[in-house]
C-alpha cells in the first residue's frame, strides 16, 4: 500500500524550522558579536601582557622561536623583531665616517668596505651582478645621486638611494641583498645602510670594484708630489709660459684665458637649468683626479667631470706591468708639507680588452705613435703600489696644475689600461675598467 504525505504537515514542519532558525540564528549572532568583542579585548590584553613580559625577561629572538603558528596570539599580533626594530630606531645612530672616503666593493666576498682617512670604518654585505649581467671591476666615481630613482632599463624598477657609477646603468642602490650575486650589474645595499651611505657620500667620491678584497696601505713618501718638487715644477711651468708668451721687445704678454662659460651646456649650446647649475656648484668642491696610463703613455687631469690637461708621461721599464693602483691624499698641511697618502691595488676581472692590453697589444693611438713592430708582450710581475709611484714622472705643467688644488680627496690612478670609453665630458670622472 502506498503512503501519501499530508501537505499541511510539511508546511507546519517548515514553519517551525524557520522560527527555530531565526531564534537560534539571532542568539548565535548576538553571541558571536559578544565573543568577537571579548576576543579582541582578550587579545589586546595578552599582547600588552606578553610584550611587557618579553621586555623584562625574554629576548625577541627567543620569544620568536618559542611562539608557534596558531598557538600564540602575540606571535600573530606583533611582527617578529618588532622590539628590536623599535629599540634600533630609538637608539642614536653612529656618526657618519669622516671624509675623505674610499668605497671598496669586493666581488668575491660580496662586501662593501668604507675607508675613512685610510682606515676601515664600516662594512656591509652586498649583492652584485650575476655572470650573465656582471658588475664591472675597475675604478669609478659617484657621478649622480637620487633618493627616488626608477630604472629606465628594467621596466621602472625602483632603485632607492641610487648613486650612479657609469652612464650605462651601474649604480649603488637599495635592494634585496642575499650575500650572493643577484643583480643585473648594479651593487645592491641593505635598505637602511643605503640610506646611511647616501648621507655620507659626495659627487666625485672614488669607488673601487675589485675581484678580491684589497686593503689600503700608507705611502710613506710620495716623491712625485713633495713640496720641493711642487715648487720647482711651478717655477719651470711659469718660466716656460713667460717665454712662450713674450713679445718681441721682451715684454711678457698675458695669455688669454681659455675658460668656458659654465652656464652654457656644451652639448646643446643653451643656457643650463637651475638643477645643472646647482650640480656645478657641488662639483666645484669635488677633488681633482689624475690618471696615468701605461697603454697610452700619457697623463690626464680632470676636475668637475671635465678634462683639464693631457700630456705625455715618462714611464720606466715600459714592458713591465704597472698594475692598477688608486692613491688618495688623506691629509696635508696648509703649506703643502706633511702629506699622507693611502693606496689600494685593484684586481681587475680579465676581459677581452684587458687581455689584449696586458699582452702588449696597446691602444690604437699608442700603436700608431710607435715604430712598426715595436709592440712587444709584457715581461715581469706587476709593480706594487709603492713601486709603481716610483716608475713615472709628471711633466712640470701637470705638477703646476695640481699644486694649487692639492687637498684631501685628490686621487691619482695608475694603470696599464687606457681610459675607459665610458668617460663623458661633463658627466663622468676618470674611469678604468676592462
Amino acid at each position: 500500500m502506498t503512503r501519501t504525505c499530508n501537505p499541511f504537515a510539511w508546511v507546519g514542519i517548515a514553519t517551525c524550522c524557520t522560527l527555530l532558525g531565526l531564534a537560534f540564528g539571532g542568539a548565535c549572532g548576538a553571541h558571536a558579536q559578544d565573543f568577537s568583542e571579548f576576543s579582541r579585548a582578550r587579545d589586546a590584553a595578552r599582547v600588552k601582557q606578553g610584550a611587557a613580559r618579553t621586555t623584562r625577561a625574554v629576548s625577541p629572538r627567543a620569544w620568536r622561536n618559542r611562539a608557534s603558528s596558531g598557538r600564540s596570539v602575540l606571535a600573530r599580533a606583533v611582527p617578529s623583531g618588532a622590539g628590536r626594530l623599535a629599540s634600533a630606531r630609538a637608539a642614536p645612530q653612529a656618526p657618519l665616517p669622516e671624509a675623505p672616503l674610499l668605497l671598496v666593493v669586493s666581488l668575491d666576498h660580496q662586501r662593501l668596505s668604507i675607508y675613512s682617512k685610510g682606515k676601515l670604518a664600516e662594512t656591509t654585505t652586498v649583492s652584485t651582478g650575476t655572470p650573465s649581467d656582471p658588475t664591472p671591476s675597475g675604478v669609478f666615481a659617484i657621478i649622480e645621486k637620487s633618493e627616488r630613482h626608477f630604472s629606465n632599463l628594467f621596466g621602472g624598477a625602483p632603485m632607492p638611494f641610487m648613486q650612479r657609477l657609469t652612464m650605462s646603468g651601474v649604480a649603488l642602490h637599495s635592494g634585496h641583498v642575499t650575500g650572493r650575486v643577484a643583480s643585473h650589474g648594479c651593487i645592491r645595499l641593505p635598505h637602511e645602510y643605503a640610506r646611511r651611505l647616501y648621507k655620507a657620500t659626495e659627487l666625485g667620491m672614488r669607488v673601487v670594484v675589485s675581484a678580491d678584497d684589497p686593503v689600503p696601505v700608507d705611502i710613506p713618501n710620495m716623491r712625485l708630489l713633495e713640496p720641493a718638487r711642487l715648487a720647482a715644477a711651478t717655477k719651470i711651468a711659469m718660466a716656460s709660459t713667460v717665454e712662450a708668451t713674450s713679445a718681441s721687445d721682451g715684454t711678457p704678454v698675458q695669455p688669454a684665458p681659455a675658460i668656458r662659460d659654465k652656464s652654457i651646456d656644451p652639448r646643446t649650446g643653451k643656457q643650463k637649468g637651475p638643477l645643472s647649475l646647482l650640480r656645478d656648484e657641488v662639483l666645484r668642491a669635488a677633488p681633482l683626479s689624475v690618471l696615468v696610463s701605461r697603454a697610452e703613455g700619457r697623463v690626464y687631469v680632470r676636475h668637475m667631470f671635465e678634462p683639464q690637461l693631457d700630456a705625455a708621461a715618462e714611464i720606466s721599464e715600459p714592458r713591465r706591468p704597472l698594475g692598477t693602483h688608486v692613491y688618495t691624499l688623506i691629509e696635508t698641511q696648509p703649506d703643502g708639507s706633511g702629506q699622507r697618502w693611502s693606496a689600494v691595488t685593484v684586481k681587475l676581472v680579465p676581459r677581452r680588452t684587458a687581455i689584449r692590453v696586458l699582452q702588449g697589444q696597446r691602444s690604437r693611438a699608442a700603436r700608431s705613435a710607435e715604430p712598426s713592430g715595436s709592440a712587444l708582450p709584457d715581461e715581469g710581475t706587476p709593480s706594487t703600489a709603492v713601486e709603481a709611484i716610483e716608475r713615472f714622472s709628471l711633466p712640470p705643467e701637470i705638477v703646476a696644475q695640481i699644486a694649487p688644488v692639492l687637498r684631501p680627496g685628490t686621487s691619482i690612478v695608475v694603470t696599464d689600461l687606457p681610459p675607459s670609453k665610458r668617460i663623458r665630458t661633463g658627466w663622468t670622472d676618470i674611469m678604468v675598467t676592462p
